[in-house]
């Protein structure tokens, strides 16, 4: 961060933090592409330097308290392991709300009081959750599909392996997903495993190892996704 700023404590660390952040414009880029720098340094070379520690804690306190992470998100070289805030636009992804509906419903009932845009307007997951509940809105499958980031292809075997299942067993309407089952999925997927910096030999995407192995991909998926622990 520098001396200038350093030398006036964590408070102006902190500050100098968020002016990055907010420069930078998505969260969806994360700490490593907004301080490329400083956040592998604290991660990776410096992690467990004594020296570095305090500024270990201040990038830990200003992430936990700004940041929308998800599980399986790398949190300074280790990975996320529940939601703790939800932002506005990851919310309305990930249920389906209108992000304008979302936030004015948020703000009547107090959980929400930024004038930061939707991506970086943050609230606290736990305390949100029966709200969120009720207002979640299910959706057709290609929207379904592309919230997850998935291809058509990928999304239909999934659903013969009975991996995805939609909310509605019914062929006259077309909302019938959950979008809170499609993060569920990405949660157990994601749950313990471990960030990789660039792909290493050896290491292949769950489509094209069944491929190869002339396997299911539900079956992979069975086999290598555990649920993570229940936080409620």
């Amino acid at each position: 961060m520098g001396y200038e700023i350093a030398k006036d404590g964590p408070e102006a660390i902190l500050a100098a933090l968020q002016r990055l952040q907010e420069l930078a414009g998505d969260p969806r880029q994360g700490p490593k592409k907004i301080y490329p720098v400083l956040y592998a340094s604290l991660s990776g070379k410096y992690r467990d330097a004594p020296d570095h520690a305090p500024f270990r804690a201040i990038m830990r306190t200003h992430l936990l308290e700004t940041w929308p992470l998800n599980a399986g998100d790398d949190f300074l070289g280790e990975p996320v392991e529940a939601h703790k805030l939800h932002s506005v636009a990851s919310t309305s992804r990930q249920t389906g709300i209108d992000p304008r509906r979302l936030r004015k419903m948020l703000e009547s009932k107090g959980h929400l009081d930024s004038d930061r845009t939707d991506g970086w307007a943050v609230f606290d997951a736990n305390a949100t959750e029966n709200l969120l509940d009720s207002l979640t809105r299910l959706l057709p499958a290609k929207d379904f599909w592309e919230n997850l980031g998935m291809s058509r292809s990928q999304f239909d075997l999934l659903v013969e392996d009975g991996v995805l299942k939609p909310k509605l067993q019914t062929r006259t309407i077309k909302n019938v997903w959950d979008p809170r089952d499609g993060q569920a999925f990405l949660d157990g997927l994601l749950f313990g495993a471990e960030p990789l910096r660039q792909t290493r030999n050896g290491w292949d995407h769950i489509s094209s190892s069944a491929r190869r192995l002339k396997i299911r991909p539900g079956d992979i998926v069975r086999i290598t996704a555990p649920k993570p622990p229940n936080n409620k």
